[in-house]
C-alpha cells in the first residue's frame, strides 16, 4: 500500500443498527409484527406508510422527530464495528458519515459514537455525501455512491438493497469497483486479508 488512503464509513445501518430499531419502536407502537426482510424502500415513508395513516404524522417525523433518542443514542452498533473502525485506521484517515439536520439528532449521533467505541478523528455531518473527497465510500445507500469522487465503493447489504445488481451501480457512478459485504466487520477482515490494496 503506497499512500494513506482517505476512507468513509456511513453510520446508519453500517454501524449504527437505524432499521431493526425503527422496527422494534413500530411494532411496539402499533402491536404490528413487521419484521426487518419486509423494508424494501430506503425511504421510511414508503417502507412504513401506515404511520401517516395511524397517527396523521409523516413517517419520518414519527422517526427522526419523536422518536429521535430512541433510534440515534439508545440503540446499539453491529458487532465489531469497534474493531472494523480500529483497523481502518492503521491503513488511512476514517471519517464517519451521517447526514443529520437537527441539532439534537447530530449531538445523539456523537454520543453514541462516543460511547460505542467509534471515536474517530473525523465526523462529517453531509447530505451530499458524493461531496466528500475519499478513496473508498462504505455505504447502505448506493444513492450516495453516484457522483462520488471514491475509487471504490463499498455497499454494505440491508433488505432494501439486497437484490440491486452491483453493475447497475457501477454504470451509475464514477468509481472504478463497487464491492458488497453483508456487514462492515466482514468487508475490514477482507480488506485486512489483502493489506489494504483495494486500490
Amino acid at each position: 500500500m503506497s499512500k494513506k488512503l482517505k476512507i468513509a464509513v456511513d453510520c446508519d445501518e453500517v454501524l449504527r443498527c437505524t432499521v431493526s430499531r425503527m422496527v422494534e419502536l413500530y411494532n411496539k407502537e402499533f402491536n404490528a409484527s413487521k419484521k426487518m426482510e419486509d423494508i424494501k424502500d430506503f425511504d421510511v415513508a414508503i417502507s412504513f406508510p401506515d404511520i401517516l395513516e395511524k397517527t396523521g404524522i409523516p413517517a419520518a417525523q414519527w422517526f427522526f422527530d419523536i422518536h429521535s433518542r430512541d433510534i440515534f443514542f439508545d440503540n446499539k452498533s453491529f458487532p465489531g464495528s469497534d474493531w472494523a473502525i480500529e483497523t481502518l485506521k492503521r491503513y488511512g484517515d476514517v471519517t464517519i458519515l451521517s447526514y443529520q439536520d437537527s441539532f439534537e439528532n447530530k449531538r445523539d449521533t456523537l454520543e453514541f459514537l462516543h460511547r460505542e467505541g467509534l471515536d474517530t478523528d473525523n465526523v462529517c455531518f453531509l447530505k451530499e455525501k458524493y461531496r466528500l473527497d475519499c478513496d473508498i465510500m462504505i455505504d447502505d445507500n448506493p444513492d450516495y455512491f453516484r457522483n462520488c469522487k471514491a475509487k471504490v465503493c463499498v455497499l454494505i447489504t440491508a433488505p432494501y438493497n439486497k437484490d440491486l445488481d452491483l453493475n447497475e451501480i457501477l454504470n451509475s457512478c464514477n468509481c472504478e469497483k463497487v464491492l458488497r459485504f453483508d456487514s462492515l466487520f466482514n468487508f475490514v477482515k477482507y480488506f485486512k486479508q489483502i493489506n489494504g490494496n483495494l486500490i
